[in-house]
């Protein structure tokens, strides 16, 4: 291996992505002895994919990471007891990946909200209402649902 001043070594996966698995471990943990096995919940009763979704919503919205890890157990879970009917797990290769969104200057959370159909938009625009309900208050995220550009 290569030494010297210029030469560094990098340990993969890093330190902070472990501590990250075990913040997810510890929460799974305690589902379970609050919830019982995960057998008994997914997917017959609880959709792991909109549990996550909201989670990241709430992630949005208040900058707490622990949404995150929450968001993360979710896809780890629809992973491991899959809602979709087709679902399969297949290697593939860096050609086929969709790649990685480059950051814009403000997160485009109006497409997460309307796939959503949920009214926790972030959007400060005029007629924009921070309302609970069900009902999407955000003008763009009504035209997104309605499919006016």
């Amino acid at each position: 291996m290569p030494q010297g001043p210029n030469v560094r070594t990098y340990v993969y996966p890093r330190e902070d992505y472990w501590e990250a698995i075990q913040k997810m471990a510890n929460r799974m943990g305690v589902s379970e002895q609050k919830y019982g096995p995960l057998e008994n919940n997914y997917p017959h009763k609880v959709n792991s994919l909109d549990s996550a979704n909201e989670r990241i919503l709430m992630y949005l919205e208040t900058g707490n990471t622990e949404w995150l890890i929450d968001a993360a157990n979710q896809i780890i879970i629809e992973a491991l007891f899959p809602s979709v009917d087709k679902s399969h797990f297949r290697a593939t290769d860096s050609d086929e990946s969709p790649g990685l969104v480059q950051r814009q200057p403000e997160p485009d959370i109006h497409f997460l909200a309307a796939d959503m159909k949920a009214s926790l938009c972030l959007s400060f625009e005029p007629g924009f209402s921070t309302d609970q309900t069900d009902e999407v208050t955000c003008p763009t995220c009504i035209n997104l649902i309605k499919g006016v550009t």
